[in-house]
């Protein structure tokens, strides 16, 4: 767990700002946003206690997944960028929480600006993670094809990279966009993301019989 000290630290602080605003809380806070950007669903104020135990869970289930992979010995190869992957995802969670928290206490701000700003930095950053991942079972772009074959791993990766970037770039533009384009250009990037490699990792297999 000595690699995973930020995640736990982050746990630590999520933790301890639930405890420091839970009495201050009113007893319903808010659990879901629409695509407008509203306030659509409410959850019991000790819900707020959900993302630590969340971000703490992420980090359990990280270190299992490593040491359970059958290529568990290649996560030395990229052990920064993989506990990077575990915070990151803790942080997404943190993040979470404190705008549940200010919106709780009527504290006005733009949801759908943090949204588009917050995904796009979100998939720059795995992006350019991506081309350091070394072939798992866990984290990655998991076809059949790259699974079977480490060089279809390293192609179809360094591609993703590429895309998953520029998609980064193009979902944070959409916070200067109207209202009405940002969920279809989130769907569309998101969609080009996932299929795009799919595609890639098939072609290099058919390519090479």
């Amino acid at each position: 767990m000595k690699q995973s000290r930020s995640s736990i630290l982050l746990t630590a602080v999520s933790l301890l700002l639930s405890l420091a605003v839970f009495s201050s809380l009113p007893e319903q806070i808010p659990a879901h946003w629409n695509t407008h950007g509203a306030i659509d669903r409410y959850a019991p104020k000790f819900a707020i206690f959900i993302f630590p135990a969340v971000i703490f869970l992420i980090t359990i289930l990280f270190q299992f997944m490593r040491r359970t992979d059958p290529n568990s010995e290649n996560y030395d190869k990229f052990q920064k960028e993989y506990h990077r992957y575990t915070f990151v995802i803790g942080l997404v969670f943190f993040v979470v929480q404190i705008m549940t928290i200010a919106s709780a206490f009527k504290i006005d701000f733009d949801v759908n600006l943090i949204f588009c700003l917050g995904m796009g930095s979100l998939f720059i950053f795995l992006g350019n993670l991506l081309p350091k991942t070394k072939h798992n079972y866990f984290i990655g772009i998991r076809t059949p094809w790259t699974l079977a074959d480490e060089q279809n791993w390293f192609l179809t990766h360094r591609l993703a990279a590429k895309i998953w970037v520029l998609g980064g770039l193009t979902v944070t533009l959409t916070a200067l966009a109207p209202e009405s384009f940002q969920v279809p250009v989130f769907l569309t990037v998101l969609a080009v993301m996932v299929i795009t490699p799919f595609v890639y990792s098939y072609t290099e297999f058919r390519r090479k019989r």
